[in-house]
């Protein structure tokens, strides 16, 4: 549906004026200081060659990840692993060149704390950036967790949002693109209320204590809490249309002529069966 609103005087007032109780608070017309990107991490959890244990693929699904194919077989997985994390940077690159862009390809829990950890100390009070492809591993669960691997990639690990939240600081930018994608974002912010509860208990402790901030982060999530990422063999398997629009808007204007001609071809076979 769509919907349209007046919101000229004559339309919400009649013609009278306002009363001071309903008028809209003046907003801040000049721009804010403009915050830095200064560092991204790609998190590319793949694990090329096997399924996560509750992810149902069609056959065929959608394969491409950063417009390659991790299916056709080449000598090492973690070659094609080394591709998809350079093309994925390069795209990166060609949006912001100033960012530090580093990519950390199937990372392990104690991985993962350390890149975080290591962006916020470098950073200081600019912004960092969060790139979670989580096609490789288990859905986010209902608490918002995402998953990484243990050291010897027999298991998948969890990190909470808190975690996330304490390693990365603020400001932050974070990308997941991952099917229910929509479940972090659901559950980001309680896990900011946390952090800040306990910000209030350590300063009626200590009103001299350093303290950390969490609640200027920006989120893109890929789709909503019970969505899954497109599984067409004609579109790709990530959202390229975050990093190379023109390129996506051509597969996904493809994929809807396509679909546009076997509907057409399917309405003439039926009309012809009915003149038969």
């Amino acid at each position: 549906s769509f919907y349209i609103y007046y919101t000229d005087k004559r339309h919400e007032t009649e013609g009278l004026p306002r009363d001071n109780e309903h008028l809209r608070p003046a907003e801040e017309w000049r721009m804010r200081d403009r915050l830095k990107t200064v560092s991204a991490a790609l998190a590319i959890c793949l694990n090329i060659g096997v399924d996560p244990p509750d992810v149902i693929k069609t056959n065929p699904t959608a394969k491409l990840e950063c417009w390659i194919d991790p299916t056709i077989p080449t000598t090492l997985n973690s070659k094609t692993m080394e591709m998809i994390g350079k093309k994925l940077q390069e795209q990166y690159e060609s949006l912001s060149i100033r960012t530090r862009y580093k990519q950390y390809l199937d990372p392990s829990v104690e991985e993962t704390r350390k890149f975080c950890q290591s962006q916020r100390r470098n950073a200081k009070d600019e912004r960092v950036m969060f790139h979670y492809n989580g096609h490789g591993v288990p859905l986010p669960t209902d608490s918002g967790e995402i998953w990484v691997f243990n050291k010897n990639y027999t298991q998948y690990i969890p990190i909470s949002l808190f975690d996330l939240q304490s390693w990365l600081g603020a400001p932050s930018l974070y990308v997941f693109d991952a099917s229910h994608a929509g479940q972090i974002l659901a559950n980001f912010p309680r896990f900011i209320q946390k952090h800040e509860a306990e910000n209030e208990i350590q300063k009626k402790k200590n009103p001299d204590a350093q303290l950390h901030f969490y609640d200027d982060n920006t989120l893109l999530a890929a789709c909503d809490r019970k969505e899954d990422l497109p599984t067409n063999p004609d579109l790709p398997a990530d959202i390229r249309d975050f990093t190379t629009p023109p390129r996506a808007a051509e597969s996904f204007n493809n994929f809807r002529g396509s679909q546009r001609s076997e509907s057409h071809a399917r309405k003439v076979t039926r009309t012809t069966q009915s003149f038969g």
